[in-house]
């Protein structure tokens, strides 16, 4: 797919910088990164392609190398409003953590609009969502649980 954003990740989760790091339109993408270390490699589809991201297991690379196809599965739609004291809570991050293992999915959408609004896709299971404000909101984080089999709305 074309447009997906490319991250190179550490072992400790922080990501190399990595310019140019979106699928060409046959899906191909090429980064430089450090030989000798153990990276990880993120996908992130566009927003609202139906699918949610990957990451792939640890690689250390001596030279030029292909992680090989990444394949963004299709997803479940979760979509919601974030409401806060003051109203529908826009740039708040709804996060979804895959239980029980408790590891987030990769998504896109998943930042809240101007009305407060989000639309996501994850793959079937259970969930802790943890809605982080935006910086300088008056809100508070959010958490809560949901098992998600079908399209679901999920708001806060």
């Amino acid at each position: 797919a074309a447009g997906v954003d490319i991250d190179v990740l550490l072992p400790d989760g922080g990501k190399i910088v990595t310019p140019r790091d979106a699928t060409a339109a046959d899906g191909s993408f090429a980064v430089a990164v450090p030989t000798g270390v153990a990276l990880r490699v993120r996908a992130e589809p566009q927003v609202g392609d139906g699918s949610h991201g990957v990451v792939t297991a640890p690689t250390t690379l001596s030279g030029p190398a292909s992680v090989g196809a990444l394949v963004l599965p299709a997803g479940i739609a979760v979509t919601g409003v974030v409401q806060g004291p003051l109203g529908p809570e826009s740039g708040a991050s709804v996060r979804f953590f895959k239980l029980p293992e408790n590891v987030q999915v990769v998504t896109s959408g998943n930042a809240t609009g101007a009305n407060g609004s989000y639309a996501t896709f994850v793959p079937p299971g259970s969930y802790r969502i943890d809605v982080v404000p935006a910086e300088g909101s008056v809100a508070a984080p959010q958490s809560g649980f949901v098992t998600i089999a079908a399209p679901t709305v999920w708001n806060a």
